[in-house]
């Protein structure tokens, strides 16, 4: 049964894997000024992110809970090394929800059902693109000139096979202990909400995304 979440009063709905994205896609939205969306994740009693395999119970939490009606539901999914098989993954949890089930990546999909929420899924960091938020968030990151060497060096020093996730999980955790001298260990989400962000929202690797986000809500 599903269990009532923090308030669900948005018209539009995103749904991550875990802290870290959401952290991602309320600052997206905030500083693209892109308003009508709840962003949150699967979680049990405790809070504790329960990840992309429980996607349906956001679901039915927000089917069930909301205050609002629903116009649309976004599941955003890692492409980790597979990005064809973590979409079918994706796209399987609308099943069997009376919801219309996405065709691609980054298209809206509706029932043509009145009152029915359409529905989409968004990979990250892009469709068909292998990796994960850690690799998105790099991608912003290029300006970042100063700790380039470093990173590099400590990156070729510790090489072993990784898939392209690991190894941008990797360059990401050692950019953020260069740009936290005291916290070496912050987390991606508190990475994106401090003033040290070392990108700004508005950079155009998150073009794509933002203007779909916009054309998901428009009326």
């Amino acid at each position: 049964m599903a269990v009532a979440p923090e308030s669900i009063d948005a018209p539009y709905q995103i749904i991550c894997e875990g802290r870290d994205d959401v952290e991602f896609f309320l600052r997206l939205l905030r500083d693209r000024n892109i308003a009508g969306y709840n962003v949150g994740f699967p979680k049990g009693a405790d809070g504790r992110p329960l990840g992309k395999d429980r996607f349906d119970e956001r679901i039915d939490q927000i089917l069930a809970f909301a205050t609002v009606p629903i116009r649309g539901i976004i599941v955003v999914a890692d492409s980790d090394d597979d990005p064809a098989g973590r979409f079918a993954d994706a796209c399987e949890h609308f099943r069997g929800k009376v919801l219309p089930i996405p065709k691609a990546a980054m298209q809206e999909r509706k029932s043509g059902t009145s009152g029915t929420p359409k529905t989409a899924v968004i990979m990250i960091p892009a469709h068909g693109v292998e990796g994960g938020l850690e690799t998105l968030v790099l991608s912003c990151c290029a300006e970042v000139e100063e700790f380039r060497e470093c990173i590099n060096s400590f990156c070729l020093c510790v090489d072993t096979p990784r898939s392209i996730l690991e190894r941008d999980k990797l360059r990401l955790r050692a950019l953020i202990a260069a740009l936290n001298p005291k916290d070496p260990s912050a987390s991606i989400s508190n990475l994106l909400s401090t003033a040290r962000r070392p990108f700004p929202m508005t950079h155009t690797a998150l073009d794509g995304i933002a203007q779909f986000l916009i054309h998901f809500a428009a009326p």
